[in-house]
């Protein structure tokens, strides 16, 4: 069942404008409760708005949130992931790039 989720997560974040390029994510992120794994990275060019939107799910789910995974550790990264299928809480990982294959 998905959930809906109000947007903005908070009033500072009244600004957060849904179009054509960011509603696919926005409809993927609010079906979270049906991802067969409790994560998903949100990739883009800085600037986007990614971030604004991981931090508005996380703040909607009550799940985690990592930002510029690419300069995170690889362990916090490991450990966040396993922290979200344990407690089917959901973590979005912020990242310049697709993870490699």
């Amino acid at each position: 069942m998905a959930l809906p989720l109000d947007w903005p997560a908070d009033p500072r974040d009244d600004e957060f404008l849904i179009g054509p390029s960011n509603e696919r994510a926005v409809q993927q992120l609010e079906r979270w409760s049906t991802w067969p794994v409790m994560a998903v990275v949100v990739t883009g060019p800085r600037k986007s708005g990614r971030s604004l939107l991981a931090r508005i799910f996380a703040a909607k789910t009550g799940g985690g949130l990592i930002d510029d995974a690419e300069r995170q550790n690889e362990t916090t990264i490991f450990h966040a992931w396993n922290r979200a299928q344990e407690d089917r809480r959901p973590v979005v990982i912020v990242a310049d790039a697709p993870p490699p294959e």
